[in-house]
């Protein structure tokens, strides 16, 4: 079953990659302007 599902997502790691990126640019732009304020 989990040959299968890596058979089936080969782009898995990439994506988490971009995924990661986008969650710390996401927690970056909400961070920076409560620490600007504190």
């Amino acid at each position: 079953m989990g040959g299968a599902l890596s058979r089936q997502r080969p782009l898995a790691p990439s994506v988490g990659r971009i995924a990661a990126s986008l969650q710390i640019g996401v927690f970056v732009a909400v961070f920076r302007p409560m620490k600007g304020r504190a």
